[in-house]
């Protein structure tokens, strides 16, 4: 199977990732990484989320395109995914 993308995230592991509805951009978590927001088409990093502390073993959209995410505390976290 062809490789389509490769999003050059910094980490040796991804744990979660979600897709907008639309699939044009993507949520990644991870231990040690903040929570972060991609464009598929270009590979571009748009935004973070937390910091390198932080991780995430959720992540999600809400209807209206806010981020969410369960971090390693316990905490869930809704913002702006905009």
């Amino acid at each position: 199977m062809p490789l389509l993308k490769r999003l050059d995230i910094k980490t040796d592991e991804v744990y979660v990732c979600s897709f907008t509805a639309d699939g044009t951009r993507v949520l990644t978590g991870a231990q040690g990484n903040p929570v972060q927001l991609w464009e598929v088409a270009s590979g571009r990093l748009l935004r973070q989320f937390g910091d390198e502390s932080s991780g995430a073993w959720a992540v999600g959209w809400t209807q209206d395109r806010n981020v969410t995410f369960g971090t390693r505390d316990g905490t869930v976290v809704v913002v702006d995914g905009e």
